[in-house]
């Protein structure tokens, strides 16, 4: 079953694998997808590409110059960040700060006006030494960024563990409060030495990205930076609301779609949920995997009666938009014991993998041979459907090289009964 609400610029759209539940029973395995993508002012993709409508860049940099980061590491950080400001005009607003033992500002956070060739020459002059002092660093950050009305990126570069506070949990509040003043937190490690589970907690609780920067392959930061700066972002710091109905439990929450993520599940007193969206951008959807736990309803000697088991709401952008996902109960077993869409569990799968596999060093090519097994074991369900398309859609965005053992994947392959 689908629900769907359409707007000139922002779409909604929930999506789930069994579209039928019985009467008097619990079903605890509904697979749901919920999907958010725009289009900008009503007018086609290819119209704004081709129009090369200018995309503002509002970025800060928080850079690690401690003493690992002599050598190649640092100066293909330097490099980057001196590409960027080259493509950059008056009107982008980039700021840098770099850690060690202490915080300096090398250039605010502002308009770069007629700056960018001294701002270039401060860069050339950084240098390594001291310590990983990363949590004080970004916690100065933050109270800076509280001042600012303003909304961006904010984008911590870094190869080591940190020397003040290294256990994760700290962070992950940092990284939260960073996203709730209007900038999404991404964490890039680069080399092998950095703390892996903490670059990956910072990204999932500040909506942003982590990626793996090889140190062999210093083209891998460039990268990273042309993708985060050249998207047209329609909406910066959005935030999701999920309601679900009376009955209604959201048992499991993973972001998929840009990268794989794990979701905390915090609901309020009524079983509502609030998520920290990544940017909404132009042509690029941002889905969830989500799994439900429904009580059924009491049988009235109805055959069907629809249930509106879920409202999906987007806050943080001018007109708030929302959209309720629908489930019909029946009594025909043939009904409740079949999936009437076999791609959300499919899917759900797949992301469950990369994301109870992303924290260990492994190789991402094997988990897209496993995503691909899968596809190929259910491909009579999916008449149509691009299997090697599909499964790059979901494995590509996970971004390091790396995926450790692949995992028994008996229990989300069990079909819900």
């Amino acid at each position: 079953m689908n629900a769907m609400k359409e707007i000139p610029d922002l779409t909604i759209s929930i999506d789930v694998n069994r579209g039928y539940i019985p009467f008097n029973r619990v079903a605890k395995n509904v697979q749901g997808l919920i999907s958010i993508s725009v289009n900008q002012h009503g007018q086609t993709v290819k119209e704004i590409k081709e129009k090369k409508e200018k995309v503002r860049k509002k970025i800060v940099f928080l850079l690690d110059v401690s003493g690992s980061m002599w050598g190649n590491k640092l100066d293909t950080a330097k490099n980057a960040i001196i590409d960027l400001l080259n493509e950059c005009d008056a009107n982008d607003k980039i700021g840098l700060y770099t850690f060690s033992n202490d915080v300096n500002e090398i250039f605010p956070y502002e308009k770069l006006g007629n700056n960018k060739k001294s701002y270039i020459d401060r860069i050339k002059n950084l240098d390594t030494q001291g310590g990983t002092r990363m949590h004080g660093a970004m916690s100065e950050l933050l109270e800076k960024l509280k001042k600012i009305d303003d909304n961006g990126r904010f984008i911590v570069v870094t190869d080591g563990e940190p020397t003040d506070i290294s256990s994760v949990e700290p962070y992950r509040e940092l990284s939260r409060e960073i996203r709730e003043s209007g900038f999404s937190v991404s964490a890039w490690g680069i080399g092998e030495e950095y703390n892996h589970e903490l670059i990956i907690n910072l990204a999932e609780y500040g909506a942003g990205t982590w990626r793996h920067i090889k140190e062999s392959n210093p083209e891998m930061l460039k990268e990273a930076i042309d993708q985060e700066t050249t998207e047209t972002v329609i909406f910066y710091a959005p935030k999701l609301i999920l309601k679900p109905a009376k009955g209604v439990k959201i048992t499991d929450l993973k972001r998929k779609l840009p990268q794989v993520a794990n979701v905390p599940l915090n609901p309020d007193p009524s079983g509502n949920i609030e998520v920290s969206l990544p940017a909404i951008v132009l042509d690029q959807p941002i889905v969830y995997s989500a799994t439900f736990e429904i009580t059924g309803k009491p049988d009235h000697g109805k055959d069907e009666e629809p249930f509106e088991f879920l409202e999906a709401r987007i806050e943080g952008i001018k007109n708030p938009q929302s959209v309720k996902g629908n489930i019909i109960f029946t009594n025909d077993p043939e009904l409740y014991g079949s999936e009437t869409n076999p791609l959300v569990r499919i899917d759900n799968t797949v992301t469950n993998l990369i994301s109870k596999t992303m924290h260990d060093p492994a190789a991402l090519e094997k988990a897209k041979e496993t995503a691909t097994r899968i596809y190929e074991r259910e491909g009579s369900l999916l008449e149509g459907t691009n299997i090697g398309k599909t499964v790059v859609s979901l494995t590509k965005a996970v971004n390091p090289d790396d995926i450790d053992e692949q995992r028994s994947l008996q229990d989300s392959l069990s079909r819900p009964l």
